[in-house]
């Protein structure tokens, strides 16, 4: 019996010295892990989700426990390859992962991006659930002046959602005028003049929608969704 006992413990003992990782190893596991991270955010940075993507997916095999990590893979599905089922995966994982006083900008975000794919989707009272929960933690960011540009246009988003125009309107610029700080090559802030310009289109006034719509052409050029609007502004506004 003694010689059975010695002998598994001996197979344990091998077992566990296999799993476990040197130093060096989880050093250089660290170091790669932050060097695929540096060229995905730079990729990010500039909206080529995409190829951002190839990298996170790389560093997540490292590490798979990382929330904003996990956001990031979220969105790169989502606006990159428009694949909304792996887009909702992964942001509902990073919310299990994500330190809500240290990174309060991703759950927001996260949530509010489920509301858009709960919508997109039909599924409104999920979208409800999520943007309510993002709401909630995007006024407490302006409140805690915290607040990014990305966070600004999503709130001015939801008040979009609620027919709140004027306080959309007012939120929209406060994006603008922060993501021309931050990052303008990010797609929302030709996206939030864009959207004021719904609003007027909405109202009728084809004349401030031109104005907007025409700051969005300006900022993406080769955009067709921008293209097309701004052309049927245009003819509403000959035709007045």
């Amino acid at each position: 019996m003694r010689k059975y006992t010695t002998f598994f413990f001996f197979i344990l003992v091998i077992f566990i010295i296999s799993c476990t990782k040197s130093k060096k190893e989880l050093a250089r596991e660290k170091q790669e892990f932050k060097s695929l991270i540096a060229k995905a955010d730079k990729l990010y940075y500039n909206c080529d989700y995409v190829s951002a993507l190839k990298y996170y997916l790389k560093a997540h095999k490292l590490f798979s426990k990382n929330g904003v990590l996990l956001y990031k893979i979220g969105f790169c599905y989502d606006k990159g390859e428009n694949n909304l089922k792996k887009a909702k995966k992964y942001y509902l994982k990073s919310l299990k992962y994500l330190d809500t006083n240290k990174e309060l900008n991703y759950v927001a975000a996260a949530y509010f991006n489920l509301g858009v794919i709960a919508g997109k989707e039909k599924e409104i009272e999920k979208k409800y659930d999520y943007f309510v929960s993002a709401y909630s933690l995007l006024v407490k960011l302006e409140e805690m002046d915290s607040a990014t540009g990305v966070d600004l246009f999503r709130l001015a988003y939801y008040y979009m959602d609620n027919k709140d125009d004027e306080l959309a309107i007012k939120y929209y610029k406060k994006a603008i005028k922060k993501l021309r700080e931050e990052n303008p090559n990010h797609f929302y802030y030709a996206g939030a003049y864009f959207n004021i310009g719904i609003i007027y289109w909405n109202r009728g006034d084809f004349k401030k929608t031109l104005y907007y719509w025409g700051k969005a052409l300006k900022l993406e050029p080769d955009n067709p969704l921008y293209k097309e609007w701004y052309e049927k502004a245009l003819i509403m506004e000959q035709e007045l």
